[in-house]
């Protein structure tokens, strides 16, 4: 558990279908707080929550023996992921992180709703200033598996965007096509893939 590693000052724990696209260095020069996450956009409006896929910790053996109690399978309940329990240990005291910078999911470039992504309802979504912006990427994108697991290239055409322009502009075609399939293929290479190229996968 990262909470155990006290030769530590602070850990970030990064959940391993995310792949980062900028040095995430100043997050280590936050305040000192014993965590920080981020709100779970995805899970708006019906859940105010905090997600787990990225959790800056200070290492404390106390704190690692309480949430190992509370991770018994004779003491949480069992429908209870890792979220929900950090839920109930730092739901109310945890450092909020924008999710805009930390959190930004795959299946974005997808979606035709981004209010709860943006934080409001006046803004524009503007998908290269979102990615240019972003430090990581987390790949949620249903029905697309995660990007170890290959799917059938039938699959991508029939689930990528189907853009226009009154929706879409020619910038977020390119790169809601290009993030999945690449996305499958070389986890270290997305942001170059991600931004240079709108190759259909079934001739690249």
């Amino acid at each position: 558990m990262a909470w155990s590693g006290e030769s530590y000052d602070r850990v970030l724990h990064l959940d391993s279908d995310i792949t980062i696209i900028k040095h995430v260095d100043e997050l280590f020069l936050l305040p000192n707080t014993p965590v920080a996450m981020m709100r779970d956009y995805g899970a708006l409006p019906n859940k105010k929550v905090l997600g787990s896929n990225l959790i800056l910790l200070q290492p404390s053996g106390e704190e690692s023996d309480r949430l190992a109690g509370a991770s018994r399978s004779d003491v949480r309940q069992e429908e209870d992921t890792e979220a929900d329990i950090l839920n109930r240990f730092y739901g109310d005291s945890a450092m909020v992180l924008p999710h805009q910078t930390y959190g930004l999911r795959s299946g974005e470039f997808r979606a035709t709703e981004h209010r709860y992504f943006i934080g409001n309802t006046f803004e524009h979504w503007n998908p290269e200033k979102v990615l240019s912006e972003a430090s990581l990427v987390h790949f949620i994108d249903e029905p697309f598996p995660k990007p170890w697991v290959m799917w059938p290239h039938a699959l991508y055409a029939q689930e990528h965007p189907k853009c226009n322009d009154t929706i879409y502009s020619s910038g977020h075609k390119k790169v809601c096509i290009s993030f999945p399939y690449k996305g499958t293929c070389a986890n270290d290479k997305i942001h170059a893939d991600f931004v240079e190229t709108d190759k259909d996968p079934e001739t690249a």
